[in-house]
């Protein structure tokens, strides 16, 4: 039986699209004494389980290629989509004196999601007010 095919009705499924991992650019709020095996772990006993995780980073890839070979040797095995999510923040006031943070949700169904989503994230360029 596939999602749409669900004679039930509404099924509520917990996801986080925005994650951080230990280790994560930025935003790591695990602490120094929190590992990588830690955070899985609470993943994977996670009540009621995630079956949807996008792992952000601020501009690379690097946390979620650590979480990667992860999924795909099965070590989250809840986990049914594991998906990029790569943060960018601008140094563009927003009115409050709050960056403008952008999110690029990448999905993986390409083979070569990582390296073509490293290619477009190594040429983005972009201007405003007259600088680069």
């Amino acid at each position: 039986m596939t999602y749409t095919d669900n004679p039930v009705g509404s099924i509520w499924h917990r996801w986080d699209p925005h994650i951080h991992i230990p280790g994560t650019l930025k935003n790591d709020n695990y602490g120094g004494g929190t590992k990588l095996n830690d955070f899985v772990n609470k993943i994977n006993l996670s009540s009621p389980p995630i079956q949807v995780l996008g792992i952000t980073d601020y501009y690379v890839l690097d946390s979620y290629e650590r979480v990667l070979p992860i999924f795909k040797n099965g070590g989250m095995p809840n986990v049914k989509l594991l998906f990029p999510n790569i943060e960018l923040r601008f140094a563009v006031n927003a009115g409050k004196g709050s960056p403008i943070n952008v999110h690029l949700l990448v999905s993986p169904e390409d083979n070569e999601h990582v390296q073509k989503t490293k290619r477009f994230l190594r040429d983005l360029k972009f201007e405003y007010d007259g600088e680069s």
